[in-house]
């Protein structure tokens, strides 16, 4: 992916960045193709938490804020209310960190659940 592609990674600290530097140069993998963005988060999944990226038909992209409630599960217990209000604004720092738009909307939904064709259409 690096030779074609950047990758961009989402790192708590200075020290987070580091074990990722080292784990990346195991790997044999270019550290200068990838963009670290260092934003508070927990332990869950990005797929679920990360920037949901949208263009429009002139190519400008946006991230799209949806709301986040820890899989349903934010008021259950004290630990998934904490981590959910953490990783419910990941996707506004992440578009702050690349400036880029943001579109608000007040669905709720998590990006694992999401099923996009890669030509427009959301299912």
């Amino acid at each position: 992916v690096t030779p074609y592609e950047y990758i961009d990674l989402i790192v708590n600290d200075k020290q987070e960045k580091a074990a990722a530097l080292a784990k990346l140069n195991e790997q044999h993998i270019n550290p200068a193709r990838v963009r670290f963005h260092t934003i508070k988060h927990t332990d869950f999944w990005m797929r679920d938490v990360g920037a949901i990226f949208a263009k429009n038909q002139h190519g400008k992209f946006a991230v799209v804020k949806f709301g986040f409630n820890g899989w349903g599960m934010g008021t259950v217990s004290k630990s998934f209310h904490e981590a959910a209000g953490i990783d419910s604004n990941i996707s506004l720092l992440i578009a702050n960190n690349m400036n880029i738009p943001v579109l608000q909307t007040s669905l709720v939904a998590e990006g694992g659940a999401l099923e996009i064709n890669g030509n427009g259409t959301l299912i």
